[in-house]
């Protein structure tokens, strides 16, 4: 049942261009509700964490020139957008001087979609990969492509494959819980005539 759910909010990646984009753009998924010591005192999500490393793994590939991460979503005075810019700040090789953008006021997809494409604007920017994790990236590709009619920025849809659990935002926590969220978030959104 479950294969047969996930088929139905599943979209494939996007074929990407021969050169780079302008920006490679993560979006956060929540933040963990373990803390490790090893990186300050809260960590990312399962699934903001499989963003940035496949963020970083496209941007290694020089997939893309710059880096933007959207996620306003807060947990106890951290979010998700500025772990993800600190932690690649942190891994990215040094010999390449980037400093990501962020923004944090965003507080569900309608938002991540809203403030990125005004960001890609106030850039001038014609082109963007956008990477979320697997099981949003359908309604996230939605509501983008929507935000995005009548501008001329190209963009691509990857999926950051991950596992449920270990996340902040309950939901995120098993597979059917965030069906569950998703269908009513559709539903929402359709009534407010982002979808």
């Amino acid at each position: 049942m479950r294969k047969l759910l996930e088929r139905f909010i599943s979209v494939p990646d996007d074929k990407l261009p021969e050169g780079p984009v302008d920006v490679i753009v993560g979006i956060g998924a929540g933040l963990s509700r373990a803390y490790r010591s090893s990186w300050r005192s809260i960590a990312l999500s399962l699934q903001s964490e499989r963003v940035l490393d496949f963020v970083t793994e496209l941007f290694e590939k020089k997939k893309g020139r710059d880096i933007f991460f959207s996620g306003g979503y807060s947990y106890k005075g951290y979010y998700e957008a500025v772990v993800m810019y600190e932690k690649f700040l942190n891994s990215v090789n040094r010999k390449k001087i980037i400093y990501p953008h962020i923004e944090t006021k965003s507080r569900n997809t309608l938002g991540n979609a809203v403030e990125t494409i005004k960001w890609l604007k106030e850039k001038n920017y014609k082109s963007a990969i956008i990477v979320d994790f697997s099981g949003h990236l359908k309604q996230m590709k939605d509501i983008f492509l929507k935000q995005n009619k009548g501008t001329r920025i190209k963009l691509y849809f990857m999926n950051a494959h991950s596992t449920y659990g270990w996340n902040s935002q309950t939901r995120l926590n098993n597979f059917y819980s965030f069906f569950v969220w998703q269908c009513l978030t559709n539903i929402y959104y359709k009534m407010i005539g982002a979808l």
